[in-house]
């Protein structure tokens, strides 16, 4: 299956969020914010959404081992999981992005970038709309800071935009 190829791109739908948000998710998969949708009306029914997403952040944490992971996820026409999510194997967490942990510290200053491709094959005409799911360990009460730091000074702290990609890709 052909995921980009120099002709298959039908269409494209970019979201830049600047929405600073803070969250502490709970060890469930939960939506971050709405305002982190994108809507995509495929042209074709057989056709794939090639998914990209681009996430600042900021984690503070109990400590640098403590896991938080990301999932891509289709919210209309029908709630459900992406296709290219793992399979599922005894009681791992399934998902259409990734896991991971603070890479550069765990401090209100220490930034982190994740970014991710997922793909969904909705088998529909009608408007798609795709969205940002979280978790943190259950032994972490720590804070994620979506797209900018905790802190806010001229040094370290930063803002920036959560960037989605939505690629419709004949298929």
């Amino acid at each position: 299956m052909a995921l980009v190829g120099t002709n298959n791109i039908i269409q494209k739908k970019v979201l830049s969020a600047t929405n600073l948000v803070t969250t502490n998710p709970g060890s469930s998969f939960t939506e971050i914010n709405s305002a982190f949708r994108l809507s995509i009306t495929p042209k074709f029914q057989n056709s794939m959404i090639f998914l990209e997403y681009m996430i600042p952040l900021n984690q503070t944490t109990t400590g640098h081992n403590n896991i938080f992971g990301f999932n891509a996820y289709r919210y209309a026409p029908s709630s459900a999981n992406l296709d290219s999510r793992g399979t599922g194997s005894g009681s791992r967490k399934q998902t259409a992005g990734g896991m991971m942990r603070a890479q550069n510290g765990y401090d209100q200053n220490d930034h982190n970038l994740e970014t991710f491709i997922a793909f969904d094959l909705p088998n529909t005409t009608s408007t798609c709309t795709y969205g940002l799911q979280i978790f943190q360990e259950g032994s972490d009460a720590g804070t994620i800071a979506i797209a900018h730091s905790n802190s806010n000074n001229s040094t370290w702290g930063m803002s920036s935009r959560v960037i989605i990609t939505a690629s419709e890709i004949a298929q």
